[in-house]
């Protein structure tokens, strides 16, 4: 079959139309890989998340028994796009107390919080810390629930919170 383009006969498509073609076949072909992956993360966030605990509120909980330094226990958290538990309920500390429950082994978990006494306070922080023995630490609940400030080198179980936002 004979072609014009531009004033000139072409027998068949261009080099130029021939790349285009072969472009867009390689886009509907990676299209649908993209969509299978898609499904495939979709499971996979779905078995992950299937042995959270969810509550009414929208947040997923996970109780990890491996015990890690605070900063450790967070990036762990963070893997899963997730938080250490901010606790800022009794609500909340008496869930995280009820998973403690099933969990003899644990006497501390690290928890969303951590402080840093050191730093010079701003004007409108009140502070009246003794300069000479700062408190910094990270904060761990005990099994009854209450809060205690630990080094954050120490190794404990954890908590991670997960946020889901409702469609």
């Amino acid at each position: 079959m004979r072609f014009f383009h531009d004033f000139f006969a072409v027998d068949g498509p261009t080099p130029l139309e021939e790349r285009f073609a072969a472009l867009v076949s390689h886009i509907q072909e990676m299209d649908r890989q993209i969509a299978r992956l898609q499904s495939q993360v979709a499971g996979l966030e779905q078995a992950a998340h299937s042995k959270w605990n969810a509550t009414d509120s929208g947040s997923l909980y996970k109780l990890f028994e491996q015990r890690k330094s605070w900063s450790e226990a967070e990036r762990h958290c963070q893997s899963f796009e997730a938080r250490l538990a901010n606790i800022d309920s009794e609500a909340k500390n008496n869930y995280i107390k009820g998973l403690l429950r099933d969990k003899p082994t644990i006497d501390y978990l690290w928890i969303g919080m951590k402080t840093v006494s050191s730093q010079p306070s701003s004007q409108r922080t009140f502070s009246n810390f003794d300069k000479q023995n700062p408190i910094n630490g990270c904060a761990v609940m005990n099994r009854s629930g209450v809060w205690s400030i630990r080094s954050c080198d120490q190794l404990h179980a954890f908590v991670c919170q997960m946020v889901v936002l409702r469609k």
